[in-house]
């Protein structure tokens, strides 16, 4: 029989999926690609709505503004620890990690509607800025395995062209949703939620394989 076809498992790693070579035209034609962007979006709404409206959201909750600022800033340097997450990528796929990381900000937005305590409120402030950090550096590397080396700049440039344009209506649309409910809530409940189903996604999400070979024309 003729030699068997390589099948790239979800355990390769980064180094060895390398060299996929898709060219950016096909890694842009793939689904997963419009799912690895709707995921940037996902991790990053939460971090530029709570920027907008976070300080307002825990002055409704009761919190003095000396210290909703002190809260808020503890994401900053929570989301520069978080962008060590790397280090997860020898021992689990990127999307796998993604995941994790998805799931960490949701659960820290969750936590801020309902935080009444301050340590609730630092608590998940610290999840957000962990989840936010860890995205962050997450993404990129999850194009990259998806997709090799010569497609990298492609996708990743395509992927803050859309991002860059969803990303700064979220906090518009969150203080509509505020203005028209009388709260800060429904609007964080709905990225919490976001960044949940993204998790569910992200986990499930299978690698794309080699980049197709090209097809030859009859001459």
């Amino acid at each position: 029989g003729g030699p068997a076809t390589e099948e790239v498992s979800e355990d390769s790693t980064p180094a060895a999926q390398a060299e996929l070579d898709w060219t950016p035209a096909g890694a842009i034609r793939t689904y997963q690609f419009y799912v690895l962007v709707a995921l940037a979006v996902a991790y990053g709404v939460p971090w530029g709505v709570i920027s907008v409206y976070g300080r307002s959201h825990l002055e409704n909750l009761g919190f003095p503004l000396a210290v909703a600022g002190s809260i808020l800033g503890w994401r900053v340097l929570a989301s520069l620890v978080g962008r060590l997450s790397a280090l997860g990528g020898d021992y689990m796929t990127p999307q796998r990690l993604l995941a994790g990381v998805l799931l960490v900000e949701g659960v820290g937005t969750i936590g801020l509607v309902f935080a009444r305590t301050e340590a609730m409120a630092y608590a998940s402030v610290v999840l957000i800025g962990l989840g936010f950090g860890a995205a962050y550096v997450t993404i990129p590397v999850s194009f990259a395995s998806f997709y090799g080396r010569r497609a990298f700049g492609a996708t990743v440039g395509a992927r803050f062209a859309i991002t860059g344009l969803i990303g700064p209506a979220a906090p518009t649309i969150a203080g509509m949703i505020a203005d028209a409910t009388g709260s800060y809530e429904p609007a964080f409940l709905a990225m919490a939620s976001t960044c949940l189903i993204g998790a569910l996604i992200a986990f499930w999400l299978p690698h794309p394989g080699p980049a197709p070979e090209p097809k030859l024309q009859a001459a």
